[in-house]
């Protein structure tokens, strides 16, 4: 969100204001050329180092803002999972350790802002000594011009070139300023667009969605690894015949929520074969085999809905007798009852 914010800032407070400035300094440029082009050239023979300056000042500050969006992202993340997990923080008296982490996550926030101030107290100065270069030799070529040639240059002449020069260099440090802005900007969006970009998704070439499943599961030498070749299922083989019931048992990391995720084709497995009544799920349709398959999530998440809606997550084909009596088969549905509204309350 706060990238998406810095994006906003562009065009509403960096954008307008960046290309009337450009436009200012075109048109001034212009009309000292046209007033006098030799004392133009002259008053603007610095303008190459202010180039290579902003060109420097560019890279290093868009270095320091890449830093600045990541400890923000850093910080966001931790106050979001702490506050969430406030009363584990609570429960097991960790509040002096987790303030020490905050403290760090700070500190790196802290020293990235430090760093990019940094810059700008740099760059700023060098604007303003070549401002006052292109003012000096304005001064030296413009007293020697009306010494040698009074009827070419006029002391009113040199006063306009004063004013000029205070018209391009002003727009010019109000544009390094807005730089803030358009490369705060630029960093969200190169964030933004690297997660737009993303194509992670499981491909959904199955057509095949048989009118009934009798729900026969069968892994045949299947190897899975979230990394490479780090594998967490290896040649693992079993059936399920329908209506059976059996338990995965094993350590934290064994495989146990991996093996339904593979069954749900939330991720891919590197070798071996998943079938269901004998039809490999990579042939049957996406959305169909996962409406076949009930699962119980370990964690619970409730959506800002009705108790109704999150129980059937909207699907039509849900009746509220067929909820009630799923309630009451879990032993939720006196508890339901007693909240205002039962199934119609706002969770």
């Amino acid at each position: 969100v706060s990238d998406l914010e810095t994006i906003a800032d562009i065009f509403s407070e960096g954008l307008i204001s960046m290309i009337g400035d450009s436009l200012q300094i075109v048109v001034i440029v212009a009309v000292m050329l046209f007033t006098d082009w030799e004392l133009s050239l002259v008053v603007l023979l610095p303008i190459p180092l202010l180039i290579i300056a902003t060109r420097k000042f560019q890279k290093s500050i868009k270095v320091a803002f890449q830093e600045i969006r990541n400890e923000v992202s850093n910080l966001n993340t931790f106050l979001q999972e702490h506050i969430t997990g406030v009363s584990i923080v609570q429960y097991f008296a960790r509040e002096r350790q987790e303030y020490k982490k905050f403290y760090a996550i700070n500190k790196r926030y802290r020293d990235a802002n430090i760093r990019s101030n940094w810059y700008y107290s740099i760059f700023f100065p060098v604007v303003e000594l070549i401002s006052a270069m292109s003012l000096g030799l304005l001064i030296w070529y413009g007293s020697k011009s009306i010494l040698a040639k009074p009827f070419d240059v006029t002391p009113g002449t040199i006063t306009q070139f004063i004013m000029y020069l205070g018209m391009v260099f002003t727009p010019i440090r109000q544009l390094a300023d807005k730089f803030n802005t358009l490369q705060m900007g630029m960093v969200g969006a190169e964030r933004v667009f690297k997660v737009l970009d993303t194509d992670e998704k499981t491909p959904n070439t199955g057509k095949l969605m048989p009118a009934k499943l009798d729900g026969n599961i069968e892994f045949k030498n299947v190897w899975f690894a979230y990394n490479d070749d780090n594998y967490v299922l290896k040649d693992l083989t079993f059936d399920v015949k329908a209506g059976e019931t059996v338990a995965l048992v094993g350590a934290t990391g064994a495989g146990k929520s991996s093996t339904i995720n593979i069954l749900n084709r939330f991720y891919e497995v590197k070798k071996g074969e998943i079938t269901v009544d004998g039809i490999d799920i990579h042939d049957l349709e996406l959305n169909y085999l996962r409406s076949n398959i009930a699962t119980v999530l370990q964690d619970v998440f409730l959506f800002s809905d009705t108790i109704l809606n999150n129980i059937t997550l909207n699907n039509p084909q849900i009746t509220l007798a067929e909820v009630v009596n799923a309630a009451k088969k879990v032993g939720a549905h006196d508890f339901i009852e007693r909240l205002p509204g039962g199934y119609q309350y706002n969770v």
